[in-house]
């Protein structure tokens, strides 16, 4: 996402990422890692459940988590120590001005991200 943050609010819109950590640590990895978009914290993950993000054991441990790693790897991505609920699945949603969920997209397992073309289409159907 670091990387489509720009084109992101060239398109006008804004990129948020919520976590589960705590301020703290959120406040250092936004700092550590040069966020260039807003980085929130969510500790009760209620913003998580209300999203209807996923927790799987089974995703968590599943073997395409472990091509997606290598993949980020390869990127020059490295994990870190692993904060919050180790079986929280991500996901991206794409939120119109009036807070209507325009897309939805739900990780079936770490680093299974949206291609950004399909976040910059879901921001053309909000603009037309």
């Amino acid at each position: 996402m670091r990387e489509a943050s720009p084109a992101i609010r060239s398109a006008g819109a804004e990129l948020v990422a919520i976590g589960n950590g705590t301020p703290l640590e959120t406040a250092n990895l936004k700092q550590a890692e040069d966020l260039p978009f807003v980085l929130l914290t969510d500790p009760s993950r209620a913003s998580y459940h209300a999203a209807g993000l996923r927790d799987s054991l089974v995703a968590s441990l599943s073997p395409r988590l472990a091509l997606n790693g290598i993949r980020a790897w390869r990127q020059g991505f490295r994990q870190g120590r692993i904060q919050g609920s180790a079986l929280q699945q991500g996901g991206v949603l794409v939120i119109d001005e009036g807070g209507e969920v325009v897309a939805r997209h739900v990780s079936r397992t770490g680093g299974d991200h949206p291609p950004s073309e399909w976040i910059f289409d879901a921001l053309k159907r909000i603009r037309s």
